[in-house]
């Protein structure tokens, strides 16, 4: 379960990461005029970004709700992948 917790946290520390560099390299005002930006991707990446953390605190902790918010934040990671590739 610790593995699946550090997974977590990187995922939720990536997308963060990504987060920010897209919108420094276009700016916050030009953020929600981006067309390739779909309001489930921004969903999306708050899941992770604050639904990582809070399973991943739950999975090292040997917590049974840690497994559901983590495949959730999963679930949500794995889309974001496929919407970029």
């Amino acid at each position: 379960m610790r593995l699946a917790a550090l997974m977590l946290a990187a995922a939720a520390l990536f997308t963060l990461y990504a987060c920010l560099v897209f919108v420094g390299s276009i700016g916050l005002r030009h953020f929600s005029q981006f067309p390739g930006l779909m309001s489930s991707t921004v969903v999306l990446w708050i899941v992770t970004i604050f639904g990582g953390p809070i399973a991943a605190i739950q999975l090292w902790r040997s917590r049974k709700s840690g497994w559901l918010i983590g495949l959730v934040v999963f679930g949500g990671f794995i889309f974001i992948l496929g919407n970029f590739s």
